[in-house]
């Protein structure tokens, strides 16, 4: 079931996600190396979906 759900929805780059939190991508790369955020990997390329962009955003919201 999760695998399918996936699979519908549309999966982010790094340049994407660092757009939309305005982040520069070594930052963002930084983050996926420290596990401050959810990704996935497909092949050897960083992925994100929404629900991890905004499980993000969330967390940061929150400790404002």
């Amino acid at each position: 079931m999760q695998r399918q759900r996936l699979e519908t929805q549309r999966l982010m780059t790094i340049r994407e996600v660092a757009e939309r939190l305005a982040l520069s991508p070594l930052t963002l790369y930084s983050w996926v190396a420290t596990g401050k955020i959810a990704y996935r990997r497909v092949g050897r390329q960083v992925r994100f979906t929404q629900e991890d962009v905004d499980g993000v955003v969330d967390y940061v919201e929150a400790k404002r």
